[in-house]
């Protein structure tokens, strides 16, 4: 740790931790006496291709996007890039469907979840090459 310029206490210090990776990460020093959050963003759907869903989310890689269509759930990893992708075990019947997602994410070494808001569409027949367009 050092001593804090900017501070307006003269005794103020700052320092820099890895939030939650490593031995000496933020929470393992606080000893557990706080609830750490992160932000975790509403998935974006991007698009319906025959058996998959996917799209983008403002969260870590590392991070869950549990989608539902129907009340079947499917849960999806979160890319470097936000990028995600749900597949299916089979391409949608024709029809209206109900699809929702919602990201979250339980960082290393911590027992919280930050969990975003929940984005939901519904996917119905159209004229797209796959069969099926989102619906906002």
């Amino acid at each position: 740790m050092s001593s804090c310029d900017d501070a307006a206490d003269d005794d103020a210090v700052a320092g820099g931790f890895a939030i939650v990776d490593g031995k000496y990460n933020a929470e393992v020093m606080s000893k557990h006496g706080f609830n750490l959050s992160i932000n975790v963003g509403q998935p974006k759907f991007a698009k319906l291709a025959a058996g998959q869903i996917s799209g983008m989310v403002d969260a870590a890689a590392g991070a869950k996007v549990t989608v539902t269509v129907d009340g079947k759930s499917y849960v999806a990893i979160v890319g470097n890039a936000g990028a995600w992708t749900v597949r299916l075990p089979k391409a949608l019947a024709p029809g209206s469907h109900k699809v929702t997602a919602v990201a979250s994410l339980q960082s290393k070494g911590s027992d919280f979840t930050t969990t975003g808001a929940a984005a939901s569409r519904k996917i119905g027949s159209g004229s797209s090459r796959m069969g099926a367009v989102m619906r906002p």
